[in-house]
């Protein structure tokens, strides 16, 4: 009876350290589930909140050469040896990167390269070309954001990789400078009105047309403030429902949308397509 009681004690004792260990591998730290979008077009990862869709991190990245990135929604696959580790050697390439996770095949998100297992010897070329287009199918990310999404986002997170419909090189210049996360407590409305500014020259108005504005009323429609076709016109209807969502978010209703606002406003919609 008293052995019986011994090797019970010892199990539970253990327990608590095998399921630590089962929650670093398969689970967020924070039990929030999120959605990863990134953004070829302007070079940008999204990481969504499923729950309420908000932005719980958003980043500077650079994705393949011509078409290498494939474009579609897929599911983080099973982990294999070395994924996740805060250093793994790419024999085709020669270099070493930190924290990679496992997109489908050999596409992962992970830091920039480096020359060896050594901070200080970070590939310089690929430093400077952070932001475009730049390697073989991965999407490189700073190491501390190629962290991030390892520590956060197990395995069957969804990730879609998608053409970005407009040009946000405002949205670029502010993430190429810092990151956005919500762990440091920061809204991303603020982060944005910090960075893009509140009350900058609107960048679309009555009158103006193009990519931009397609993508906005899209976003708009999406979230249910405007009816109609896109027409890419910033016309009277578009700044009524411009106006309608600002109604709504508690600011006032200008109708007219700058570079802070788009952003917040397509931010907030679903991307169509999975």
């Amino acid at each position: 009876m008293r052995r019986c009681f011994a090797f019970l004690l010892v199990a539970l004792c253990l327990l608590p350290l095998a399921a630590g260990g089962l929650c670093e591998a398969g689970a967020s730290p924070d039990d929030k589930t999120y959605r990863i979008e990134v953004d070829i077009t302007n070079q940008i990862t999204t990481v969504y909140c499923t729950g309420d869709r908000s932005v719980a991190c958003q980043m500077i990245c650079s994705t393949g050469l011509g078409q290498s990135t494939p474009l579609g929604t897929f599911q983080l696959e099973p982990s294999r040896e070395r994924d996740r580790s805060e250093w793994y050697y790419i024999d085709k390439y020669k270099c070493y990167v930190k924290y990679p996770t496992r997109i489908q095949g050999p596409i992962l998100f992970h830091s920039l390269p480096y020359l060896g297992m050594d901070m200080s010897r970070v590939d310089e070329q690929a430093a400077q070309e952070l932001g475009r287009r730049a390697s073989h199918g991965c999407i490189r990310l700073r190491w501390e954001d190629a962290q991030w999404i390892s520590t956060h986002c197990p395995d069957g997170t969804t990730v879609k990789l998608f053409i970005g419909a407009a040009k946000k090189p405002a949205l670029r210049e502010a993430l190429l400078k810092k990151t956005f996360c919500a762990d440091a407590g920061l809204t991303y409305a603020d982060y944005l009105k910090s960075a893009l500014g509140d009350d900058a020259r609107p960048a679309l108005g009555l009158g103006t047309s193009g990519d931009a504005v397609a993508a906005l009323q899209r976003s708009l429609t999406a979230l249910g403030f405007m009816r109609g076709d896109i027409t890419g016109l910033y016309d009277e209807a578009t700044a009524a429902a411009v106006a309608r969502y600002q109604c709504s978010s508690g600011m006032s209703p200008t109708g007219v949308a700058n570079a802070y606002l788009c952003t917040l406003i397509e931010s907030e919609a679903p991307v169509s397509g999975g």
